[in-house]
């Protein structure tokens, strides 16, 4: 009889939320998520995969997934108007409450960042302003100067760090982007 009235219900609020319009602004990131790039600049055979990864204290992209010193990179935070409180990061390998705050340095040009688990991040950087734009893309206080850059140890890797364009091309990496750095799956297959 429970259920019979339970489903009763559900079937009634479907009819009411269906009856609705659907808005078609973006929600802001809920719970945790992956990260992933949208291709374009890549081929997979080489990637092998188009989802970010956490390595070294930053974010990589490419076969530095069979690293054993690798791991999914599944955060949380951003939003859609760019005031989150940060993107925070938590490590398999850490405590349960070792979160790690993604950083960037504005007005340089450096690999994204991660502060060590509980603690803060260096002075200078901004660890605010992660935010997916109308198209979904990850942005830092509204732009998007993510880029994959690789030195001839990362090629030989077949593996890209991502970089935080701030201040040109950088000496001793080849740098493609900008990025499409989008939300994805957290359960996916990485």
């Amino acid at each position: 009889m429970f259920i019979s009235a339970l489903t009763a219900a559900a079937a009634a609020l479907i009819a009411t939320t269906t009856a609705s319009p659907v808005l078609q602004e973006r929600q802001p990131a809920q719970g945790n998520f992956a990260l992933a790039i949208s291709g374009g600049l890549f081929d997979l055979n080489y990637l092998q995969s188009f989802n970010l990864f956490y390595a070294n204290s930053s974010a990589w992209i490419g076969q530095i997934k069979y690293q054993s010193y690798s791991e999914p990179l599944v955060v949380s935070g951003a939003d859609v108007a760019g005031n989150s409180d940060g993107l925070t990061f938590l490590s398999i390998h850490s405590a349960p409450t070792g979160f790690q705050q993604a950083y960037i340095v504005p007005h340089q040009t450096q690999p994204i960042g991660f502060s060590i688990p509980h603690g803060n991040p260096p002075p200078g950087v901004r660890t605010t302003g992660w935010a997916f734009d109308s198209n979904g893309i990850l942005t830092n206080n509204g732009h998007n100067l993510f880029y994959a850059c690789q030195n001839a140890e990362q090629a030989a890797i077949y593996s890209y760090q991502i970089w935080w364009w701030g201040a040109g091309e950088p000496n001793g990496v080849s740098c493609k982007g900008p990025l499409a750095i989008k939300q994805a799956n957290a359960c996916a297959g990485f």
